[in-house]
């Protein structure tokens, strides 16, 4: 029995260092504007989503699907702002 709750144990600060270090690494990227900052974001989430709901945390378990949601959206919203940013570019090149 105390080998199963040992186990638990390493397991559960396994998870929490990989959200401790996915959500760093995501803020670091977004800090510097690098897109691949949401995806670390998203790993985060997921893993939180799990370790919550193992927990019965149902309310950060609920945040944590929100997050993901807007991680879903600021990637979609990058990438048109991307979009317009590179047609600006080329526009005003051929202008000049």
């Amino acid at each position: 029995m105390e080998n199963i709750i040992e186990v638990n144990m390493n397991i559960d600060t396994f998870l929490q260092g990989i959200i401790l270090v996915t959500g760093i690494i995501g803020q670091l990227c977004v800090a510097h504007r690098n897109l691949k900052g949401f995806y670390f974001w998203m790993v985060c989430n997921i893993v939180t989503l799990f370790v919550s709901l193992k927990a019965e945390m149902y309310g950060i378990a609920s945040l944590s699907v929100f997050y993901s949601i807007m991680c879903f959206y600021s990637i979609h919203k990058w990438r048109q702002l991307d979009k317009i940013s590179s047609e600006f570019k080329v526009n005003l090149n051929e202008s000049i």
